[in-house]
């Protein structure tokens, strides 16, 4: 019996994650646009922040400082997901959480460069292939390369 629980347990958590996550990327993309969020994203990741909140505690560290602490339960990833996001969007500089202008990306990212004009997830990936497809349209104009017209 306590096998089968365990694994509605898991399985209810799993189902909440995905919700969660399903909510709150778009939530970090809205306000990464500069669009409104849409509500109903903001109150999942509110509803997970009161689940963290019932479970916090303070502790006194190996150092002697006091510190919140979590408890180890199946919810804890969850728990540490809601409060990094809570994090983010209260100390986010403005205008620097960005999504990466590749073409099939979609990543988010913090902008930390000196001009706050950083485009890509990483200049290695997303950013190489936009210059090889803008390289490419130049060296054969009018030939599409395989993913499409090049990027300006």
């Amino acid at each position: 019996m306590r096998g089968s629980a365990d694994a509605r347990a898991r399985q209810r958590v799993w189902r909440r994650a995905v919700g969660f996550r399903e909510a709150l990327y778009p939530l970090l993309r809205a306000v990464a646009e500069g669009r409104t969020p849409d509500l109903g994203h903001l109150a999942t990741l509110q509803t997970e922040l009161a689940a963290t909140r019932v479970r916090l505690a303070l502790a006194v560290t190996p150092v002697g400082t006091v510190d919140e602490t979590l408890p180890v339960e199946l919810e804890l990833p969850l728990w540490r997901v809601a409060l990094s996001a809570r994090e983010l969007l209260l100390a986010l500089p403005r205008g620097r959480l960005r999504v990466c202008a590749g073409d099939e990306c979609g990543w988010l990212f913090l902008d930390s460069s000196k001009a706050g004009r950083r485009r890509w997830c990483s200049m290695a990936d997303c950013g190489n292939r936009a210059k090889a497809r803008r390289h490419y349209a130049r060296r054969n104009p009018g030939r599409p390369g395989r993913h499409g017209p090049a990027v300006a």
